[in-house]
């Protein structure tokens, strides 16, 4: 969702035919109004956020989700800055009731069976298989 992703030498990522690109230009997401109207189309309570500048983007986005009145679940190892430490930040995004959890916690969440069940079977169709080469900490 970053305005200046090519500028970056950021692509996108596929993330399937319902997916919606955004571009924008504050650092809190939830202040462009496309997004705004987008999300509250959706009519979820709940977002799961991934992304650059933990201690900026992510955490400001984070902060005007929840004013949105959304449920914030942060991946942790999704999470990435340029500054060395976001301690302050995560600290912040904890407080203020942002869940901080792990892509294999997420993970097992949504697919909730396990086995080769039929529940556990069409959430994998949905997710995919968990990937065996996650790094196991992105934040440090």
């Amino acid at each position: 969702m970053h305005k200046h992703h090519s500028a970056l030498g950021l692509a996108k990522a596929p993330l399937g035919s319902t997916a919606k690109y955004f571009e924008k230009d504050f650092f809190d997401l939830t202040k462009e109004k496309p997004i705004r109207a987008w999300l509250k189309r959706l009519k979820k309570t709940q977002v799961i956020v991934a992304g650059c500048e933990t201690d900026v983007c992510v955490l400001q986005s984070c902060l005007g989700l929840l004013d949105l009145g959304l449920q914030v679940f942060a991946v942790e190892e999704l999470l990435f800055s340029s500054a060395r430490n976001v301690d302050a930040a995560l600290a912040r995004l904890k407080s203020e009731g942002v869940v901080i959890l792990s892509y294999k916690t997420l993970y097992f969440e949504l697919i909730e069976a396990v086995g080769e069940g039929p529940h556990a079977e069409k959430m994998v169709a949905t997710f995919g298989e968990f990937p065996d080469d996650l790094p196991e900490n992105a934040l440090s």
